[in-house]
């Protein structure tokens, strides 16, 4: 009979303890204890200080985090420059190099904020704090050590998975997939700080290629400092980097056309003309053979991806000062990329300029008329768009053919309309469009494919969701691609120089909004 009862209680620890390794709750609470237990309790407010290497550049960076309701912000500084972004508990915002910020409003940038404000304030340790679901995904082995994955979904977020090491029972990494890729944070070297919790003092976070990765270092930390106001608040834009050499506060341009491109000129530390594309998908860019003409050194070494699913080498220099009609603005941050083989010396102008000046692009007049945001005002009848940033570029609401999407507006583009690929999956387009003919293209990050039709009706909408300016059949690439912007799993098309040529348009990003005014290229709705 004793031998029968131990059985039987064998048996039931056995269960017991199946039921508690099989419960992600139980695995997360071990984690909390083996980093400090009941001692994060008390922890409101993190201060942490950090060496940080990046893109092949050392610097320094500092990071607060309100413990209790998941605000946080994060400042870097490296020999290129000072950046910066944040939460602050309902917009996510980016500071870039130039000190000029933005909210962004987009669906990967919103999903993102919910998950990282989740993981500041640690709810998966204290569920009161913000709502999720979990789930024990099974023992991954690596390197020889086990670890318990669990995944994780906050309400009004995305999945992301946890690694716990089974034997330190220690948060290893968080898995991420974001809209274009996957980010994998990696914490490593834990220490024990005042007020008896541990933090990980190595950092490393990449996208599963070690040599990319971001190493963040921790020089010093801080609990329960004190969090001033508008500690996470939108930092105010700095002091104008431009002014009119006339001391006009408007100036007009001539651009050309070419192979559906905007070309206008420009002068980088005097050197030039240049001819530069002007972008509103794309950053400052200059080409290698341009950099080497005008001995500008890059620093640093990164891979930037694009509309193609691979990525390219890139640095970073300052340009002293660059050129635009009558307008001159100083220190400016370039990209060093190669990105079009056929015009090795042509260069790229996009958000700097649009975030800095309202640009006026008439099309019946090929010009550009850049104006000082507060002497601009607007008394036409054109369709006022809003939007808000994808990235660094601009997302506006419309549909094609009645479906309805998220669409980025990017002159940079010298098709008509791109559908991202998930988009094209989730609704069945390559079927109803009865799609056959390939195409193939390339992009920053290089080559891009798909399928070409003609879709019947893209609208735009205004202030009240409702379409305000329509483009009827413009020539359509479906993109069936597995990586890149092409297959961004938040946008549903990119709105390209073939439609927006039909309006005359006004980029007002003070306002957030786009002006369409039709002009003489405008074609009205036909029937195939």
């Amino acid at each position: 009979m004793r031998l029968i009862l131990w059985g039987i209680c064998l048996c039931l620890s056995a269960a017991s303890g199946s039921a508690r390794a099989a419960d992600p709750a139980a695995i997360l609470a071990q984690a909390k204890q083996a980093a400090g237990g009941d001692a994060w309790n008390a922890v409101r407010a993190l201060h942490l200080q950090f060496h940080t290497l990046a893109d092949g550049l050392s610097g320094t960076q500092e990071e607060w985090d309100d413990v209790q309701a998941g605000r946080y912000v994060v400042r870097s500084e490296r020999p290129t420059g000072a950046t910066a972004s944040g939460f602050d508990g309902v917009s996510v915002w980016t500071q870039a190099h130039g000190g000029y910020s933005y909210v962004l409003g987009d669906e990967d940038a919103r999903q993102g904020a919910v998950n990282e404000a989740y993981q500041t304030c640690r709810a998966y340790w204290f569920p009161d704090r913000a709502s999720a679901t979990l789930a024990l995904e099974g023992v991954q082995q690596e390197a020889g050590h086990a670890y318990d994955v669990i995944g994780i979904t906050p309400q009004a977020g995305r999945p992301f998975r946890v690694w716990i090491d089974r034997a330190t029972h220690l948060i290893d990494r968080f898995v991420e997939q974001q809209g274009e890729d996957v980010q994998i944070i990696r914490l490593m070297d834990y220490r024990a700080v005042p007020d008896g919790i541990r933090l990980p003092f190595t950092i490393r976070i990449g996208d599963g290629d070690p040599q990319w990765d971001e190493v963040d270092t921790v020089k010093s930390a801080a609990v329960n400092v004190s969090l001033a106001p508008g500690q996470f608040a939108l930092p105010p834009n700095p002091a104008p980097d431009f002014r009119f050499l006339s001391g006009k506060t408007s100036t007009t341009i001539p651009f050309r056309l070419e192979d559906n491109k905007i070309l206008v000129s420009v002068r980088l530390n005097g050197h030039g003309p240049l001819e530069a594309e002007l972008d509103s998908g794309g950053n400052y860019i200059i080409q290698p053979a341009t950099a080497e003409r005008l001995r500008l050194t890059g620093q640093g070494a990164s891979q930037d991806g694009g509309g193609g699913e691979g990525f390219v080498a890139a640095s970073r220099v300052t340009v002293g000062h660059v050129d635009i009609g009558d307008i001159r603005l100083t220190n400016q941050p370039y990209k060093i990329l190669r990105f079009a083989k056929k015009a090795p010396e042509r260069t790229i102008i996009g958000l700097q300029i649009l975030q800095r000046l309202v640009v006026s692009i008439d099309f019946d007049k090929q010009t550009i008329t850049l104006t000082q945001p507060d002497k601009f005002a607007y008394h036409g009848t054109g369709a006022v768009i809003p939007f808000h940033f994808q990235d660094n570029q601009p997302e506006v609401y419309g549909a094609v053919d009645g479906i309805a999407g998220v669409f980025t507006i990017d002159t940079g583009d010298d098709g008509s309309l791109l559908l991202i690929a998930p988009f094209v999956q989730r609704y069945g387009l390559v079927e109803r469009y009865k799609a056959t003919i390939s195409y193939g293209g390339s992009a920053v990050g290089g080559a891009t494919h798909g399928l070409r039709t003609t879709a019947g009706a893209v609208a735009l909408f205004g202030p009240d969701g409702r379409p305000s300016a329509e483009a009827y059949n413009p020539a359509t690439r479906l993109s069936q691609q597995k990586g890149g912007f092409d297959a961004d799993r938040y946008v549903s098309g990119n709105i390209g120089l073939g439609i927006l040529k039909q309006f005359n348009l006004i980029f007002d990003y003070s306002r957030q909004q786009i002006i369409l005014e039709k002009n003489q290229n405008y074609v009205k709705k036909t029937t195939l």
